[in-house]
């Protein structure tokens, strides 16, 4: 009778975990039923801009979103932008692979690992932040994307081979680690580091990074990062994507003094002075950037408008 009871509740506990469902567009796969978690599912053939909240309801249930499966946008050439909730603390191998229309990306603050191949090929991407809570990039993570602009937060504890391997179009790389992390000669393979600013914290770390295999390669290396501390928190738009009205947000007691919306020539489109709530109504769609000039330092994100 046991045997039957047990084999009863395993094939419960298996059409439950077996489960998908659709929110907003998004399919998910329930994987934790005691706990209610979900993950981000097979979304292949999603078109348009993905966010992915930090829950969802099914069957009148709430569900956190704590990962995004391995493949889970493979090569959906439709999607365009991806915003990922607060909860989420994975991103899978392959996740955003081959996504060439993706332009914008915004990772949550608890996500701890980015997969192998995760943005590869992703040839519409031309900037990236790295959240401080992310700890390890895997390997190819990304490999011949657009990227021009990297930022990487202090919490990376490893970056595997070829993270970011052809990316021929980066400038400039932000790095907020401390102590130089050694990582493989193949890292920045293909970049022309020759002529890529690599910008950290203070003229201490400039020092340790000049002296470090592989990151003595950028040039030039400058200390510049501690006057712009803001750019880890305290500075925030929305929405993004922007579909009419774009918002700034500084806190830390930070002042605005100019905001400046560049075009992907870095051609200056539009430039305020103390305005927190911008129209983008006569931009066309696409991909920009917003620097924004504080009494602390400027910082630049990159903004989408649909």
């Amino acid at each position: 009778m046991k045997k039957i009871f047990l084999l009863t509740t395993l094939i419960l506990s298996a059409n439950i975990i077996a489960q998908t469902f659709t929110d907003n567009g998004i399919n998910y796969n329930v994987t934790d039923p005691i706990n209610f978690k979900v993950e981000v599912g097979d979304n292949t053939s999603f078109s348009g801009s993905a966010n992915i909240p930090t829950t969802v309801v099914y069957n009148s249930q709430t569900y956190e979103v704590t990962s995004i499966l391995a493949n889970a946008f493979y090569y959906s050439n439709s999607l365009t932008s991806i915003t990922i909730g607060n909860l989420v603390n994975s991103i899978g191998n392959y996740a955003f692979e081959g996504c060439n229309n993706l332009t914008s990306v915004t990772i949550g603050n608890s996500v701890t690992s980015i997969g192998n191949y995760a943005f590869s090929y992703c040839s519409g991407l031309t900037s990236m932040i790295i959240p401080n809570s992310v700890t390890s990039i895997g390997n190819f993570a990304f490999h011949a994307t657009s990227l021009m602009t990297v930022t990487i937060g202090d919490s990376i504890t490893s970056i595997g081979s070829f993270a970011f391997a052809y990316c021929n179009y980066l400038t400039t790389v932000n790095c907020y680690i401390t102590t130089p992390l050694p990582i493989d000669l193949t890292v920045f393979d293909g970049v022309n580091q020759a002529n890529c600013a690599l910008n950290v914290n203070n003229a201490t770390a400039v020092v340790a990074y000049e002296a470090t295999a592989v990151w003595t390669d950028f040039n030039p290396i400058n200390g510049v990062l501690a006057n712009n501390s803001f750019v880890k928190d305290g500075f925030y738009l929305y929405p993004n994507p922007s579909n009419g009205i774009l918002n700034i947000s500084l806190e830390n007691n930070l002042q605005l003094e100019k905001v400046t919306i560049y075009n992907q020539l870095n051609q200056v489109v539009k430039t305020m002075t103390t305005t927190y709530a911008i129209s983008t109504s006569e931009l066309a769609r696409g991909s920009y950037f917003v620097e924004v000039v504080t009494n602390k330092g400027k910082r630049t994100k990159q903004l989408l408008v649909q």
